[in-house]
């Protein structure tokens, strides 16, 4: 039997093509946030209040950073993959950093991470990175802007007055952590098994190694 199509009336098409006075004329729906929402960088200094995720520093996620020449630029790049890959990683640049991969939040509601290198003894810790993370620790209860202090090579720290921190109220991160720091540094900036022996930063930085003689010195 050949199915009966039903057409639709004048009066049904207009219906779906016509809205009532109580429709919502405002933007509805979940917000999206892409990568270039999603900075890499610390926040702007002098110009941004921001909170931090997290109540202590344990509960901030570390990251292995090393930092490779995009053109004229130094670039933050963080590593993927498993144990044995940044092992190699680490071997092949020598240089890195384990960092606080500290998650933000403005005011403004603009994300990102700030990575921060944790110190692990007096070789490796300055006046900006002590500051930084005692910023972070303020910044987890309250909302802070910083300025760097180029004299004391170190950054001050202010604090929003009562009236702002309760207008600005609590933060949302309204991402969780992980997908934030898969954003921040997104596939140009993530090097795992994958793309590393590809990429073309990695292979101008390492360059092929030549090897040398050594002369072997006399006894006196």
């Amino acid at each position: 039997m050949q199915e009966q199509k039903i057409s639709k009336g004048p009066t049904k098409i207009v219906d779906e093509l016509t809205v009532s006075d109580d429709f919502n004329t405002g933007l509805t729906g979940v917000p999206v946030f892409t990568d270039g929402h999603i900075s890499k960088y610390k926040p702007e200094q002098d110009t941004e209040w921001f909170r931090i995720y997290g109540s202590s520093l344990n509960d901030i996620k570390k990251g292995i950073i090393i930092r490779i020449k995009v053109g004229r630029k130094n670039e933050d790049f963080i590593l993927g993959g498993d144990i044995n890959f940044k092992e190699r990683v680490k071997h092949d640049f020598r240089k890195f950093r384990k960092c606080y991969l500290a998650f933000y939040e403005t005011s403004q509601g603009r994300m990102g991470i700030w990575p921060i290198t944790e110190p692990y003894g007096r070789l490796t810790s300055n006046r900006w990175i002590d500051t930084a993370i005692q910023i972070v620790e303020i910044a987890q209860k309250k909302w802070v802007k910083y300025i760097s202090h180029e004299e004391t090579a170190a950054y001050q720290c202010f604090v929003a007055k009562d009236e702002e921190q309760k207008a600005f109220g609590e933060p949302k991160f309204k991402l969780d952590y992980d997908e934030v720091i898969i954003k921040a540094f997104g596939k140009d900036f993530t090097l795992n098994p994958d793309n590393y022996e590809t990429n073309k930063y990695v292979q101008q930085m390492l360059g092929v190694q030549v090897p040398l003689k050594l002369v072997e010195e006399e006894k006196e």
